[in-house]
């Protein structure tokens, strides 16, 4: 912090009223050919700040009264600790990103092996090593309400789910790759699959969605609609195929009503906990 003030008391010292010139009163104080570190630190300092912060390109000398071309009088940089206060902010926001943007990679890096929580058996240390990343994750991660449902419309693709187990049952549809499209008011869970004579289809699972106070996510199950492969052009709407997808991915029985909650979401990542404490993780597509 003492050498950001130091820099930023430097780069006022040298900067003149209405232009990048050395000042007079301080250059009546400098070394006689402007000679040295401190004349090198200076000036790139001010280098800087004409560079990044057009804002701090002018300045009031100390002690002098000045004006600029239009008559106007110019306003003075900041205090040099507030100068200072500034670039730590600045630092700091830096040092925040950094630290998501690794977790994140961490998360990822993790699961990149699952074959989307296929590979990883219940109870597994690589089970663990997801969840105490997901922590990790969300300590850091949007806590405010408004900013987080804005982030999560749209589709994501899946990467992760707890709910998907180590094996399948053989002779089963082939899961191809998931989706999660969320609007304002409705949730379309997309699946793609590979069924027998029909080869491969998308199914779109259809859910009205109403999110409570509590940031929960309640979303009931309208129908599903099938396109692509064999069907007939605008697919069929009647095709009775959720029992064919993995439990995991099916509608909710009896009232055909579920939840979640999203406990961290930026720009490319979500993450939500189901009702049922089923984790799964989404990138944006």
């Amino acid at each position: 912090r003492s050498l950001l003030i130091a820099v930023a008391m430097a780069s006022r010292a040298q900067v003149c009223c209405c232009s990048a010139r050395p000042c007079p009163r301080a250059a009546s104080k400098a070394a006689p050919h402007g000679s040295g570190k401190g004349a090198a630190l200076a000036a790139a300092s001010v280098g800087l700040q004409r560079r990044h912060h057009p804002r701090l390109d002018v300045a009031v000398c100390s002690g002098a009264s000045a004006s600029s071309s239009s008559g106007v009088e110019d306003e003075g940089l900041p205090e040099a600790g507030r100068l200072a206060d500034a670039m730590e902010e600045g630092f700091n926001d830096f040092e925040s990103v950094n630290k998501l943007l690794n977790k994140k990679i961490e998360l990822l890096n993790i699961v990149a092996a699952s074959d989307r929580g296929y590979a990883f058996a219940s109870g597994s240390p690589e089970r663990r090593e997801v969840e105490a990343a997901v922590e990790a994750l969300s300590a850091v991660g949007i806590t405010d309400d408004r900013s987080k449902r804005a982030l999560t419309e749209g589709t994501w693709r899946l990467v992760y789910s707890t709910n998907f187990q180590a094996s399948q049952p053989p002779g089963g549809p082939k899961l191809g790759q998931v989706y999660q499209r969320i609007t304002e008011t409705a949730v379309d869970n997309i699946v793609e699959v590979d069924l027998p004579v029909l080869s491969t289809v998308r199914l779109t699972l259809s859910h009205s969605l109403k999110i409570g106070a509590d940031g929960k996510y309640v979303i009931t199950y309208r129908g599903t609609k099938a396109e692509g492969g064999l069907l007939p052009s605008g697919g069929d709407k009647g095709l009775r195929v959720p029992n064919l997808l993995p439990e995991a991915l099916r509608p909710a029985a009896g009232a055909g009503s579920a939840a979640f909650t999203n406990i961290f979401v930026d720009t490319t990542m979500r993450i939500s906990r189901g009702d049922r404490n089923e984790l799964r993780i989404y990138v944006l597509d």
